[in-house]
């Protein structure tokens, strides 16, 4: 695809249910991430379970932390960015 730009961290794109569902599974679990919500990932298995998680930086413990939000496309992903959203606050 055009739209997606590749890097060490994995692809990036805006999430739609379309690029989502068609993300196909591989070998090993891999990630996307959305250029919409920063932190947005998309996590899929080798079985082709589709897993939203919000992967951050917290200062207080120096390290990243990685909150599962739920399956795709059980939770939807205008639902996934408002949680991301409520969880950056939430730290703020």
């Amino acid at each position: 695809m055009a739209d997606q730009e590749d890097d060490s961290k994995g692809t990036r794109f805006e999430f739609t249910s379309t690029k989502l569902g068609n993300l196909q599974p591989k070998g090993q679990r891999y990630e996307v991430r959305d250029t919409k919500a920063p932190g947005l990932v998309c996590r899929v298995t080798p079985a082709g379970v589709k897993t939203l998680t919000y992967y951050r930086w917290v200062p207080s413990a120096g390290r990243p932390e990685r909150v599962t939000i739920g399956k795709w496309p059980t939770v939807s992903i205008d639902t996934a960015r408002k949680r991301c959203a409520a969880i950056t606050a939430e730290v703020a």
